[in-house]
């Protein structure tokens, strides 16, 4: 058996050396992609705290805005009281269709509430759903919320026409000669 020649030996030498170098290339490739792994994990279970944030936010302002939306519609049918007390007649034609188009206002601003309760407090009856069920009811009481806001400035900007009008009638009133 001959001896190898330099070149075998320094070629048998790279060989091992580029089998180790691509042991080590494999070892760092798996950690790598185990990195990568519970990185991906960690973003989604990031983003999940997020959107469970979201929902308990928009169920909880929700629930804020429909008492606010009760209570500026109470005091707004005291004002279509004090218009019927003006006018002289609790059957002014416009004054019942106005008092029961508040009342449904109060009643559909309500009705959210119901669903609003089910996920405020955290969500937690959403801890253990899919991401996408998740955002499915975001969606919902992100647009329960919007709808329970244009209630709530609709009944401001009548109030306040409302108690415009009441306040012009008591000033008459007040300035008419007594007998």
């Amino acid at each position: 058996m001959s001896t190898p020649s330099p070149y075998e030996i320094a070629s048998a030498v790279a060989a091992v050396v580029s089998a180790i170098g691509g042991a080590f290339a494999a070892v760092a490739a798996f950690r790598s992609a185990a990195s990568a792994r519970d990185a991906t994990r960690q973003a989604e279970e990031s983003e999940r705290r997020a959107l469970l944030r979201e929902v308990s936010t928009a169920a909880a302002s929700i629930q804020a805005v429909v008492l606010g939306v009760s209570s500026r519609g109470q005091e707004l049918l005291l004002e279509y009281r004090s218009a019927e007390v003006f006018s002289g007649s609790a059957d002014h034609s416009a004054l019942p269709k106005l008092r029961e188009s508040t009342e449904n206002l109060i009643e559909k601003a309500r009705s959210f509430v119901e669903d609003a309760q089910l996920f405020s407090g955290g969500a937690k009856s959403l801890s253990d759903a899919p991401v996408e069920e998740v955002e499915r009811v975001r969606t919902r009481l992100t647009e329960n919320l919007t709808l329970v806001q244009v209630i709530r400035e609709e009944l401001d900007r009548k109030y306040l026409d409302m108690a415009s009008k009441n306040m012009q009638h008591r000033q008459v009133i007040l300035q008419a000669p007594r007998q």
